[in-house]
């Protein structure tokens, strides 16, 4: 069993490489840091941009038997246009790229969170989000449809949802599965910006 983990470093993305590595898996790890602990490989990523997504790419080699999608931005004030960016539409990126190196039978797992439950009253700003590409200004935006850091976490995770559903029918031709989780809060070094944001009853 061979898995590739965005975010892996830290937080969840850490849980989930020790759940993998405690049932005899191997673990490339996906990060914009270097893990502090012992991983199969690490392969610097920061989702923020498209050149270091290709560049990640590139040092891609072999199959992989699942992809999981951790690595995310909390609701941070001022990083509207960051939190998008990796959230949802580097992750994208990302996982279009690593199709190509997933093995028939494989699987995506994508962690959203209960913040984008909302996605079916939003769908036409989630629309709009997932017509961007990695060329489009997410600052202009965020800017004409009033966009702050709060709302532009719930959208990310609202299009994560989506987008997993508007695949899967694709994706199952191709042999692969793509799901999405949806965490409430969890006791992470980032779980005071969710307080911050969404209040104690986070």
């Amino acid at each position: 069993m061979r898995i590739a983990v965005t975010g892996g470093a830290t937080g969840i993305g850490r849980q989930v490489v020790e759940l993998i590595q405690a049932q005899g898996g191997q673990v490339t790890v996906f990060d914009i840091v270097a893990p502090d602990y012992k991983v199969d490989e690490y392969i610097p990523l920061d989702l923020s941009k498209s050149e270091s997504i290709k560049a990640a790419l590139s040092q891609v080699k072999g199959a992989y038997d699942a992809l999981c999608n951790v690595a995310g931005l909390p609701p941070r004030e001022g990083n509207a246009v960051l939190g998008l960016k990796v959230n949802f539409i580097g992750t994208r990126e990302f996982t279009e790229g690593m199709l190509a190196h997933l093995s028939k039978g494989s699987s995506i797992v994508n962690v959203a969170s209960r913040a984008g439950a909302m996605w079916k009253d939003n769908i036409e700003q989630v629309k709009q989000l997932m017509a961007l590409s990695e060329q489009d200004d997410v600052a202009m935006f965020c800017e004409q449809n009033k966009i702050d850091y709060v709302r532009a976490y719930n959208l990310s995770k609202e299009a994560v949802i989506v987008w997993g559903m508007a695949e899967c029918e694709a994706l199952l031709q191709r042999g692969i599965r793509i799901n999405s989780v949806s965490p409430a809060a969890i006791e992470t070094g980032i779980l005071q910006d969710f307080k911050n944001a969404f209040g104690e009853k986070t």
